[in-house]
């Protein structure tokens, strides 16, 4: 029975930091968290804890911070990554994936609902590959595009 209480806390923990990690703004991927789980189960099931220790892995680290917005030119890399070019030259890859956010204001990705449009991923590859330009802001975090917002340039 007290293996089980300190496995719930664990879990609990774990849901918590996942939970506060999205409101944060800081966006991980659900195979991220599940990974993090079972160590950090592991981890209270190790023995020599007291039960008010809290376990390492479910931690969050203070210094972590949301990604900024990279903004610049976009380009198809391969099938599922763009490039975003910036007005100095330098380029970001990023890879894109279903929970990507595709914003267009001028409807080149796409047309339909209120601006700014809410675009798929698969509009965006299909708009990127004819040639439309896209000016954007661009959220990555880690290796991933998690956001595309187009801006209009003045």
């Amino acid at each position: 029975m007290k293996g089980t209480s300190k496995a719930a806390r664990v879990l609990l923990a774990v849901v918590l930091v996942v939970g506060l990690g999205a409101c944060s703004g800081k966006r991980k991927r659900l195979d991220d968290d599940v990974a993090d789980a079972p160590a950090a189960v592991s981890d209270v099931s190790g023995g020599g804890e007291s039960a008010g220790a809290a376990p390492e892995a479910t931690t969050a680290s203070p210094s972590e911070s949301p990604a900024s917005p990279v903004t610049g030119q976009v380009s198809l890399k391969g099938a599922d990554s763009i490039t975003v070019q910036e007005d100095d030259g330098t380029v970001h890859e990023a890879g894109l994936g279903p929970l990507t956010v595709v914003l267009d204001t001028q409807a080149g990705v796409c047309d339909t609902g209120e601006l700014p449009h809410m675009c798929t991923v698969d509009q965006l590859k299909k708009a990127l590959k004819s040639g439309v330009s896209l000016y954007a802001a661009v959220t990555i975090d880690g290796d991933r595009a998690t956001r595309i917002e187009e801006i209009v340039r003045n």
